[in-house]
C-alpha cells in the first residue's frame, strides 16, 4: 500500500459499518473467489445458483430501466 499502509481489511471495515446481524452477510459477499473448499457439494451448488440467479436480475434491471411500457417499469419496481 501507498507509503507502507497496510490497510484494514475489507471485511473488518464493514463489520464496523455494518450492524450486527448484517455481518454474515458481509462475510459471505466479501469472501476471496474459490472459498467453496470447506462447503459441502449441496450447499455449494445453492450458491452458484443464488450468483447465477443475483447476475440475471442485475442483468434484466439494466436493461428494463429503458422499458417504454409503464407496465414493465411499475412491475419491476413493485417487485423491488
Amino acid at each position: 500500500m501507498l507509503l507502507g499502509h497496510r490497510g484494514v481489511p475489507a471485511l473488518e471495515t464493514a463489520k464496523r459499518a455494518l450492524p450486527p446481524e448484517w455481518h454474515d452477510m458481509a462475510s459471505l459477499m466479501l469472501r476471496e473467489c474459490g472459498q467453496f473448499d470447506g462447503l459441502d457439494e449441496p450447499r455449494r451448488r445453492l450458491e452458484v445458483e443464488a450468483e447465477a440467479f443475483a447476475s440475471e436480475l442485475c442483468r434484466r434491471i439494466a436493461g428494463a430501466g429503458g422499458a417504454r411500457s409503464a407496465r414493465i417499469r411499475s412491475l419491476l419496481n413493485e417487485a423491488l
